[in-house]
């Protein structure tokens, strides 16, 4: 598989499965809630996936654009109870992915039950972040 269809799979796998306890066993707080989830947007994210960054800008029309690898996918967002749920135009082909979110400082996470995950964080711009393969480390890693 394509470095790229590796980084796509693990997107995808951003919002699947997260189990609350297993976040709190990480050490993480507790899940956020549908009201919590609703503020997320509008915003622009920087999100490591598998050891790779991504931009993540989300409307609050529900509507997301997202780029990786100088590649650029649609989707859309919304809540469903206390899950974040999310549908990429390719990255996921349509399929909507959903799951819970948790935040440790300022940092939100979700990892799957295979113990995959991401973490994102929220940024000004999206310029103002020098997005590349960085083993997942942030300069200002706080896991």
């Amino acid at each position: 598989m394509k470095k790229f269809g590796l980084m796509a799979a693990a997107f995808a796998a951003l919002i699947v499965g997260t189990d609350a306890t297993q976040a709190a066993d990480d050490g993480q707080d507790a899940a956020l809630a549908a009201e919590q989830l609703q503020q997320l947007f509008p915003g622009n994210y920087e999100a490591e996936v598998s050891g790779y960054d991504m931009l993540i800008t989300g409307s609050s029309n529900g509507m997301l654009k997202g780029e990786a690898f100088s590649r650029k996918d649609d989707g859309r967002w919304w809540v469903t109870e206390d899950t974040l749920c999310v549908a990429w135009s390719n990255w996921t082909d349509g399929k909507p992915m959903c799951g819970v979110i948790t935040q440790k400082g300022e940092w939100y996470f979700s990892k799957n039950k295979k113990g995959e995950g991401m973490r994102f964080r929220r940024i000004q711009e999206l310029a103002s972040t020098g997005f590349k393969n960085n083993g997942g480390k942030s300069s200002e890693d706080t896991r």
